[in-house]
């Protein structure tokens, strides 16, 4: 799934634009991904920045890191009956991702 990262820019539901550093560093996550690792969907939110959302089909595991600055993010990793909510740095956002990916791939060998 291509991210339209123009259409991100102009912001959530008419209001301030996504910050141009923000978006940049959110685009050059993505696109940084290992090939093995999914992609996101991509959102602008209502304080200019960014979410990025990956979804489990069955809706048992999800992740969402939200670009806050261009250094640090926000995520949140549900996979019930855990929650795990915290404040970071990007540097924790591939980690996160490895984990979705990882809890996934267990998921489909073991069906």
């Amino acid at each position: 799934m291509a991210t339209d990262w123009k259409a991100i820019a102009k912001g959530w539901g008419g209001q301030d634009p996504v910050d141009h550093e923000i978006l940049t560093a959110a685009r050059r996550f993505v696109e940084s991904l290992p090939d093995h690792l999914p992609g996101p969907m991509a959102v602008p939110t209502r304080n200019a920045g960014i979410q990025l959302e990956w979804h489990w089909p069955d809706q048992r595991r999800y992740l969402e890191i939200e670009f806050v600055t261009p250094l640090d993010i926000h995520w949140l990793r549900w996979e019930p009956p855990e929650q795990d909510e915290r404040d970071g740095k990007i540097a924790d956002a591939l980690k996160l991702v490895e984990w979705f990916a990882g809890r996934c791939t267990n998921l489909m060998v073991g069906r």
